[in-house]
């Protein structure tokens, strides 16, 4: 970071990535604590979502707080992501 307070590309593009790194490793830790149960999937991401939520509430830091976004950020993706090959894998289904 710069005497400004700025953040440079390269570095806003690293915190980025460890936000997306510290997400999902918080969602696999979360369902292999948890372990196979029905709901595990969705309470993984209840907790991410509320750490995710906090961090950008408590942190004033601009790099805690690019962390934080980019955590709430792949969550959000993953989850249409998600919800989207669900209903193509039960569209196929269907067919069958």
């Amino acid at each position: 970071m710069s005497k400004d307070g700025k953040i440079g590309v390269i570095q806003g593009l690293i915190l980025i990535l460890f936000g997306v790194f510290v997400a999902t490793f918080i969602f696999a830790l979360v369902v292999r604590l948890i372990g196979q149960e029905t709901y595990s999937l969705w309470i993984a991401l209840i907790v991410n979502t509320l750490l995710s939520g906090f961090g950008i509430y408590y942190f004033k830091s601009k790099s805690f707080r690019i962390i934080s976004y980019s955590m709430l950020g792949t969550l959000i993706v993953g989850t249409i992501i998600f919800i989207v090959a669900i209903q193509i894998a039960s569209g196929m289904l269907e067919g069958i």
